[in-house]
Protein backbone atom coordinates (compact mmCIF):
# COMPACT_ATOMS: atom_id res chain seq x y z
CA UNK A 1 0.00 0.00 0.00
CA UNK A 2 2.63 2.42 0.89
CA UNK A 3 4.67 1.54 -2.67
CA UNK A 4 1.20 2.58 -4.28
CA UNK A 5 0.95 5.92 -2.88
CA UNK A 6 4.76 6.52 -3.75
CA UNK A 7 4.12 5.91 -7.03
CA UNK A 8 1.38 7.56 -7.51
CA UNK A 9 2.61 10.58 -5.81
CA UNK A 10 5.25 10.51 -8.32
CA UNK A 11 3.28 10.31 -11.59
CA UNK A 12 0.89 13.10 -9.89
CA UNK A 13 4.47 15.05 -9.84
CA UNK A 14 5.36 14.37 -13.21
CA UNK A 15 1.93 15.64 -14.42
CA UNK A 16 1.60 18.62 -12.83
CA UNK A 17 5.09 19.50 -14.16
CA UNK A 18 4.27 18.20 -17.33
CA UNK A 19 0.74 20.60 -17.09
CA UNK A 20 2.85 23.57 -16.11
CA UNK A 21 6.12 23.38 -18.36
CA UNK A 22 3.41 23.38 -21.07
CA UNK A 23 1.49 26.26 -20.15
CA UNK A 24 3.76 29.01 -21.94
CA UNK A 25 5.29 28.17 -25.41
CA UNK A 26 8.81 28.57 -25.15
CA UNK A 27 9.36 26.17 -28.30
CA UNK A 28 9.44 27.07 -31.83
CA UNK A 29 9.04 24.28 -35.01
CA UNK A 30 10.74 23.33 -38.33
CA UNK A 31 8.29 21.76 -40.74
CA UNK A 32 8.26 22.03 -44.76
CA UNK A 33 7.29 19.89 -48.20
CA UNK A 34 9.76 18.27 -50.18
CA UNK A 35 9.01 17.82 -54.41
CA UNK A 36 11.26 16.74 -57.25
CA UNK A 37 11.89 19.06 -60.14
CA UNK A 38 8.73 18.72 -61.75
CA UNK A 39 6.58 19.79 -58.31
CA UNK A 40 5.94 16.44 -57.44
CA UNK A 41 5.58 14.98 -54.06
CA UNK A 42 8.09 12.94 -52.69
CA UNK A 43 7.21 10.51 -49.73
CA UNK A 44 9.54 8.54 -48.08
CA UNK A 45 12.51 11.11 -48.07
CA UNK A 46 14.43 11.09 -44.72
CA UNK A 47 14.70 14.61 -43.57
CA UNK A 48 17.60 14.61 -40.32
CA UNK A 49 17.76 17.95 -37.95
CA UNK A 50 21.19 18.87 -36.41
CA UNK A 51 21.93 21.66 -34.25
CA UNK A 52 24.49 22.58 -31.18
CA UNK A 53 21.76 22.58 -29.13
CA UNK A 54 20.29 19.06 -29.53
CA UNK A 55 21.67 15.89 -27.18
CA UNK A 56 21.23 14.01 -30.52
CA UNK A 57 20.12 14.17 -33.85
CA UNK A 58 16.35 14.58 -34.60
CA UNK A 59 14.78 12.17 -37.97
CA UNK A 60 11.63 12.43 -39.81
CA UNK A 61 10.13 11.04 -43.31
CA UNK A 62 8.21 12.61 -44.94
CA UNK A 63 4.45 11.46 -45.83
CA UNK A 64 2.60 10.67 -48.76
CA UNK A 65 2.31 14.11 -49.58
CA UNK A 66 5.65 15.29 -48.99
CA UNK A 67 5.44 16.55 -45.79
CA UNK A 68 7.42 17.01 -42.37
CA UNK A 69 7.16 18.36 -39.01
CA UNK A 70 9.81 18.89 -36.38
CA UNK A 71 7.68 20.48 -33.64
CA UNK A 72 8.73 21.75 -29.98
CA UNK A 73 12.23 22.54 -30.89
CA UNK A 74 14.35 24.63 -28.44
CA UNK A 75 15.86 27.55 -29.55
CA UNK A 76 19.06 27.48 -31.54
CA UNK A 77 20.28 27.47 -34.83
CA UNK A 78 19.81 24.06 -37.11
CA UNK A 79 20.41 22.36 -40.54
CA UNK A 80 17.67 20.36 -41.90
CA UNK A 81 18.72 16.85 -44.35
CA UNK A 82 16.72 15.85 -47.24
CA UNK A 83 18.42 12.45 -47.87
CA UNK A 84 16.57 9.85 -50.48
CA UNK A 85 18.04 6.66 -53.07
CA UNK A 86 18.51 8.29 -56.22
CA UNK A 87 18.26 11.73 -55.19
CA UNK A 88 21.10 14.59 -54.49
CA UNK A 89 21.03 15.05 -51.23
CA UNK A 90 20.18 18.59 -49.97
CA UNK A 91 21.47 20.78 -47.17
CA UNK A 92 19.71 23.64 -45.59
CA UNK A 93 22.11 25.27 -43.11
CA UNK A 94 21.19 28.57 -40.81
CA UNK A 95 17.64 27.76 -40.07
CA UNK A 96 16.95 30.23 -36.61
CA UNK A 97 14.40 28.99 -34.21
CA UNK A 98 12.92 31.77 -32.15
CA UNK A 99 10.28 31.19 -29.28
CA UNK A 100 6.72 30.46 -31.00
CA UNK A 101 8.42 30.68 -34.35
CA UNK A 102 6.86 28.33 -37.14
CA UNK A 103 10.12 27.79 -39.88
CA UNK A 104 8.91 26.97 -43.05
CA UNK A 105 11.85 24.88 -44.71
CA UNK A 106 10.92 23.52 -48.03
CA UNK A 107 13.19 21.36 -50.50
CA UNK A 108 13.12 20.54 -54.21
CA UNK A 109 15.68 17.42 -54.57
CA UNK A 110 16.67 16.42 -58.93
CA UNK A 111 17.57 12.67 -59.66
CA UNK A 112 20.71 11.90 -59.47
CA UNK A 113 23.27 8.73 -60.72
CA UNK A 114 25.55 9.35 -58.50
CA UNK A 115 26.06 10.06 -54.55
CA UNK A 116 25.99 14.15 -54.85
CA UNK A 117 24.84 16.90 -51.53
CA UNK A 118 23.92 20.30 -52.50
CA UNK A 119 24.32 22.63 -49.46
CA UNK A 120 22.02 25.70 -49.86
CA UNK A 121 23.27 28.95 -48.26
CA UNK A 122 22.37 32.40 -48.89
CA UNK A 123 18.78 32.28 -49.50
CA UNK A 124 16.49 34.89 -48.02
CA UNK A 125 15.65 34.37 -44.21
CA UNK A 126 12.86 32.09 -43.44
CA UNK A 127 9.37 34.16 -42.55
CA UNK A 128 7.00 32.91 -40.38
CA UNK A 129 3.77 32.18 -42.04
CA UNK A 130 1.65 31.01 -39.35
CA UNK A 131 1.90 33.69 -36.67
CA UNK A 132 -0.88 35.83 -36.19
CA UNK A 133 -0.10 37.67 -33.24
CA UNK A 134 2.17 40.66 -32.57
CA UNK A 135 5.52 39.66 -30.88
CA UNK A 136 9.13 40.74 -30.90
CA UNK A 137 12.04 38.45 -30.39
CA UNK A 138 15.41 39.91 -28.79
CA UNK A 139 17.97 37.07 -29.28
CA UNK A 140 21.19 36.90 -27.74
CA UNK A 141 23.16 38.59 -30.46
CA UNK A 142 20.46 41.82 -29.57
CA UNK A 143 20.61 41.36 -25.85
CA UNK A 144 24.19 41.66 -25.79
CA UNK A 145 24.48 44.73 -28.57
CA UNK A 146 22.10 46.99 -27.54
CA UNK A 147 23.64 49.65 -25.52
CA UNK A 148 21.52 50.28 -22.71
CA UNK A 149 20.72 48.98 -19.16
CA UNK A 150 20.79 45.44 -18.61
CA UNK A 151 17.99 44.39 -17.32
CA UNK A 152 14.30 42.90 -18.66
CA UNK A 153 12.69 45.70 -18.08
CA UNK A 154 14.73 47.87 -19.99
CA UNK A 155 13.82 45.42 -23.10
CA UNK A 156 10.30 45.94 -22.48
CA UNK A 157 10.96 49.32 -22.87
CA UNK A 158 12.29 48.87 -26.25
CA UNK A 159 9.54 46.56 -27.34
CA UNK A 160 6.44 48.14 -29.28
CA UNK A 161 3.42 48.75 -28.43
CA UNK A 162 4.66 48.94 -24.36
CA UNK A 163 4.58 52.36 -22.42
CA UNK A 164 6.75 52.54 -19.13
CA UNK A 165 6.46 54.70 -15.88
CA UNK A 166 10.16 55.46 -16.01
CA UNK A 167 13.58 55.97 -17.59
CA UNK A 168 16.22 53.69 -16.73
CA UNK A 169 18.96 55.76 -17.77
CA UNK A 170 22.39 54.11 -17.33
CA UNK A 171 21.21 51.48 -15.52
CA UNK A 172 20.22 53.76 -12.22
CA UNK A 173 16.82 51.95 -12.02
CA UNK A 174 18.28 48.73 -12.32
CA UNK A 175 17.54 47.64 -8.88
CA UNK A 176 13.59 48.34 -8.90
CA UNK A 177 10.86 46.95 -11.32
CA UNK A 178 9.34 49.00 -13.63
CA UNK A 179 5.22 49.39 -14.45
CA UNK A 180 4.59 49.38 -18.04
CA UNK A 181 1.20 48.99 -20.06
CA UNK A 182 0.23 47.94 -23.36
CA UNK A 183 -2.80 48.71 -25.60
CA UNK A 184 -4.85 49.35 -23.04
CA UNK A 185 -4.62 45.96 -20.84
CA UNK A 186 -4.33 45.84 -17.53
CA UNK A 187 -1.02 45.52 -15.65
CA UNK A 188 -2.44 42.44 -13.53
CA UNK A 189 -2.75 40.47 -16.42
CA UNK A 190 0.60 40.44 -17.25
CA UNK A 191 2.48 36.96 -17.73
CA UNK A 192 6.24 36.06 -16.67
CA UNK A 193 7.51 32.87 -17.68
CA UNK A 194 10.75 31.44 -17.41
CA UNK A 195 11.81 28.62 -19.67
CA UNK A 196 8.31 27.78 -20.36
CA UNK A 197 7.24 27.35 -16.35
CA UNK A 198 4.62 30.59 -15.17
CA UNK A 199 6.83 32.37 -12.45
CA UNK A 200 4.14 35.22 -11.79
CA UNK A 201 4.53 36.72 -8.63
CA UNK A 202 1.63 35.57 -6.84
CA UNK A 203 1.75 38.83 -4.26
CA UNK A 204 2.06 41.27 -7.23
CA UNK A 205 0.07 39.96 -10.04
CA UNK A 206 1.72 40.66 -13.41
CA UNK A 207 4.80 41.59 -11.87
CA UNK A 208 8.15 39.44 -11.93
CA UNK A 209 8.82 37.68 -8.56
CA UNK A 210 12.82 38.45 -8.66
CA UNK A 211 15.93 39.93 -10.35
CA UNK A 212 17.51 38.53 -13.12
CA UNK A 213 21.56 37.90 -14.72
CA UNK A 214 21.22 39.58 -17.66
CA UNK A 215 23.76 37.30 -19.22
CA UNK A 216 21.44 34.07 -18.17
CA UNK A 217 19.21 34.75 -21.34
CA UNK A 218 19.57 33.08 -24.36
CA UNK A 219 16.38 34.87 -25.85
CA UNK A 220 13.44 37.12 -24.51
CA UNK A 221 10.19 37.04 -26.93
CA UNK A 222 7.76 40.48 -25.67
CA UNK A 223 4.13 39.05 -26.80
CA UNK A 224 1.45 41.88 -26.47
CA UNK A 225 -1.18 41.05 -28.91
CA UNK A 226 -2.46 38.25 -29.86
CA UNK A 227 -0.77 36.32 -27.77
CA UNK A 228 -0.41 31.89 -28.50
CA UNK A 229 -3.96 30.19 -26.42
CA UNK A 230 -1.26 28.66 -24.24
CA UNK A 231 -1.18 31.75 -21.93
CA UNK A 232 -4.16 32.22 -19.51
CA UNK A 233 -4.53 36.15 -20.03
CA UNK A 234 -4.57 38.14 -22.42
CA UNK A 235 -1.86 40.72 -20.98
CA UNK A 236 1.39 41.33 -22.08
CA UNK A 237 3.80 37.87 -22.22
CA UNK A 238 7.44 38.13 -21.39
CA UNK A 239 8.95 35.08 -21.90
CA UNK A 240 12.84 34.09 -20.76
CA UNK A 241 14.89 31.67 -22.53
CA UNK A 242 17.80 30.43 -20.32
CA UNK A 243 21.17 29.68 -21.53
CA UNK A 244 21.92 25.55 -21.91
CA UNK A 245 24.90 23.35 -22.28
CA UNK A 246 25.93 22.01 -25.40
CA UNK A 247 28.53 19.31 -26.76
CA UNK A 248 31.61 21.95 -26.72
CA UNK A 249 32.34 23.63 -23.54
CA UNK A 250 31.83 27.19 -23.65
CA UNK A 251 32.42 29.99 -21.07
CA UNK A 252 32.71 33.99 -20.91
CA UNK A 253 33.00 36.28 -18.22
CA UNK A 254 32.05 39.89 -17.79
CA UNK A 255 32.91 43.32 -15.85
CA UNK A 256 30.99 46.16 -16.52
CA UNK A 257 31.37 49.72 -14.33
CA UNK A 258 29.38 52.60 -14.89
CA UNK A 259 30.85 55.58 -12.44
CA UNK A 260 29.86 59.60 -11.76
CA UNK A 261 33.52 60.49 -12.86
CA UNK A 262 32.28 59.89 -16.95
CA UNK A 263 28.88 60.89 -15.96
CA UNK A 264 27.80 64.13 -17.46
CA UNK A 265 25.11 66.58 -17.11
CA UNK A 266 22.75 68.60 -19.10
CA UNK A 267 20.72 70.33 -16.32
CA UNK A 268 21.01 74.10 -16.82
CA UNK A 269 20.99 76.95 -14.32
CA UNK A 270 17.53 77.57 -15.14
CA UNK A 271 16.30 74.53 -14.69
CA UNK A 272 17.74 74.01 -11.69
CA UNK A 273 16.00 77.72 -10.73
CA UNK A 274 12.46 76.41 -11.66
CA UNK A 275 13.29 73.22 -9.42
CA UNK A 276 15.15 70.64 -11.92
CA UNK A 277 16.75 67.96 -10.26
CA UNK A 278 19.20 65.18 -11.38
CA UNK A 279 17.08 62.74 -11.22
CA UNK A 280 18.90 59.74 -9.02
CA UNK A 281 22.25 60.56 -10.06
CA UNK A 282 24.61 57.61 -10.78
CA UNK A 283 27.63 57.53 -8.23
CA UNK A 284 28.90 53.90 -9.53
CA UNK A 285 27.53 50.35 -10.90
CA UNK A 286 29.14 47.67 -11.45
CA UNK A 287 27.79 44.12 -12.71
CA UNK A 288 29.93 40.99 -12.95
CA UNK A 289 30.02 37.16 -13.46
CA UNK A 290 30.95 34.46 -15.56
CA UNK A 291 28.73 31.50 -17.17
CA UNK A 292 29.99 28.16 -18.36
CA UNK A 293 28.87 25.36 -20.00
CA UNK A 294 29.55 21.70 -21.13
CA UNK A 295 29.28 18.22 -22.12
CA UNK A 296 29.49 15.79 -18.85
CA UNK A 297 29.34 12.69 -21.65
CA UNK A 298 28.85 14.11 -24.71
CA UNK A 299 25.33 13.51 -26.69
CA UNK A 300 23.96 12.27 -23.31
CA UNK A 301 24.19 14.90 -20.69
CA UNK A 302 24.86 18.49 -20.50
CA UNK A 303 25.63 20.84 -17.60
CA UNK A 304 25.61 24.89 -17.85
CA UNK A 305 25.88 27.27 -14.77
CA UNK A 306 26.46 31.06 -14.20
CA UNK A 307 26.99 33.54 -11.51
CA UNK A 308 25.97 37.24 -11.41
CA UNK A 309 26.22 40.02 -9.41
CA UNK A 310 25.01 43.99 -9.94
CA UNK A 311 25.82 46.43 -7.35
CA UNK A 312 23.64 49.81 -8.20
CA UNK A 313 24.27 52.62 -6.21
CA UNK A 314 22.74 55.94 -7.03
CA UNK A 315 22.14 59.26 -4.85
CA UNK A 316 18.91 60.17 -2.69
CA UNK A 317 17.95 63.54 -3.50
CA UNK A 318 17.33 65.76 -0.97
CA UNK A 319 19.29 63.41 1.32
CA UNK A 320 22.59 65.00 2.39
CA UNK A 321 25.15 63.20 4.57
CA UNK A 322 26.15 63.97 7.46
CA UNK A 323 29.50 66.12 7.49
CA UNK A 324 29.98 69.86 7.69
CA UNK A 325 30.95 70.11 3.95
CA UNK A 326 27.85 68.46 3.17
CA UNK A 327 25.16 70.45 5.87
CA UNK A 328 27.01 73.31 4.53
CA UNK A 329 26.03 72.61 0.96
CA UNK A 330 22.59 71.89 1.78
CA UNK A 331 21.59 75.34 3.70
CA UNK A 332 23.57 77.36 0.76
CA UNK A 333 20.95 75.53 -1.64
CA UNK A 334 18.27 76.07 0.59
CA UNK A 335 18.47 79.62 0.31
CA UNK A 336 19.78 79.81 -3.57
CA UNK A 337 19.83 76.60 -6.05
CA UNK A 338 22.58 78.09 -7.88
CA UNK A 339 25.02 78.82 -5.04
CA UNK A 340 27.27 75.42 -5.26
CA UNK A 341 27.05 73.10 -9.21
CA UNK A 342 25.70 70.35 -9.99
CA UNK A 343 28.29 67.97 -9.41
CA UNK A 344 29.14 69.77 -6.17
CA UNK A 345 25.38 68.76 -4.79
CA UNK A 346 25.43 65.01 -6.34
CA UNK A 347 28.72 64.19 -4.49
CA UNK A 348 26.92 65.16 -1.17
CA UNK A 349 24.29 62.43 -1.22
CA UNK A 350 23.65 59.51 0.56
CA UNK A 351 23.83 56.28 -1.27
CA UNK A 352 20.80 54.30 -2.05
CA UNK A 353 22.50 50.46 -2.90
CA UNK A 354 21.02 48.18 -4.12
CA UNK A 355 22.14 44.57 -4.54
CA UNK A 356 21.31 41.92 -7.19
CA UNK A 357 22.69 38.63 -6.87
CA UNK A 358 21.84 35.33 -8.90
CA UNK A 359 23.22 32.06 -9.45
CA UNK A 360 21.75 29.49 -12.03
CA UNK A 361 22.40 26.00 -13.01
CA UNK A 362 21.02 23.93 -15.47
CA UNK A 363 21.32 20.37 -16.88
CA UNK A 364 19.82 18.24 -19.31
CA UNK A 365 19.88 14.18 -19.66
CA UNK A 366 19.00 12.64 -22.54
CA UNK A 367 16.62 10.04 -21.09
CA UNK A 368 16.33 7.89 -24.30
CA UNK A 369 15.09 8.69 -28.02
CA UNK A 370 13.34 11.64 -28.62
CA UNK A 371 13.13 12.41 -24.70
CA UNK A 372 15.52 14.34 -22.34
CA UNK A 373 14.55 15.95 -19.14
CA UNK A 374 15.92 19.05 -18.41
CA UNK A 375 16.41 20.90 -14.83
CA UNK A 376 16.68 24.55 -13.93
CA UNK A 377 17.71 25.98 -10.82
CA UNK A 378 17.47 29.58 -9.94
CA UNK A 379 18.76 31.02 -6.44
CA UNK A 380 17.93 34.87 -6.53
CA UNK A 381 19.13 37.54 -3.72
CA UNK A 382 17.96 41.41 -3.23
CA UNK A 383 19.55 43.97 -1.09
CA UNK A 384 18.06 47.43 -0.45
CA UNK A 385 19.64 49.83 1.89
CA UNK A 386 17.69 53.02 1.68
CA UNK A 387 14.00 52.48 0.63
CA UNK A 388 12.08 55.28 1.98
CA UNK A 389 15.30 57.77 3.66
CA UNK A 390 14.81 61.12 3.67
CA UNK A 391 16.40 63.93 5.92
CA UNK A 392 13.88 62.70 9.04
CA UNK A 393 14.16 59.09 8.23
CA UNK A 394 18.02 58.12 8.10
CA UNK A 395 19.13 54.92 6.74
CA UNK A 396 19.22 52.82 10.24
CA UNK A 397 15.16 53.35 10.16
CA UNK A 398 14.78 52.20 6.64
CA UNK A 399 13.43 48.81 5.53
CA UNK A 400 15.69 46.54 3.30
Amino acid sequence: MKVRFIVLALLALFATSAATASAQMQTGEIFGKVTDQSGGLLPGVTVTLTSPILLQPLTAVTSETGTYQFPRLGIGTYTVKFELTGFKTVVRDGIIVTVGFSAGVNAQMAISTVQETITVTGESPVVDTRNTGTKQTFTNELLQSIPSARDPWVILQQTAGIAMDRENIGGNMSGQQSNYVSRGGNPTNNKWSLDGVDITDLAATGASPYYYDFDAFEEMTINTGGVDVTQQTGGVGINLVTNSGTDHFKGSARYYDTNHRVESNNITDAQRNQGATSGNPIQDIQDYGFEVGGPLKKGKVWLWGAFGKQLVDVGVLGFYQPTATCLGIKADEAANVLSHSITDVNNCLNTDRTLLQNTNVTADVQLFNCNNLSFFNNFSRKEHNARGAADLHPIETTTS
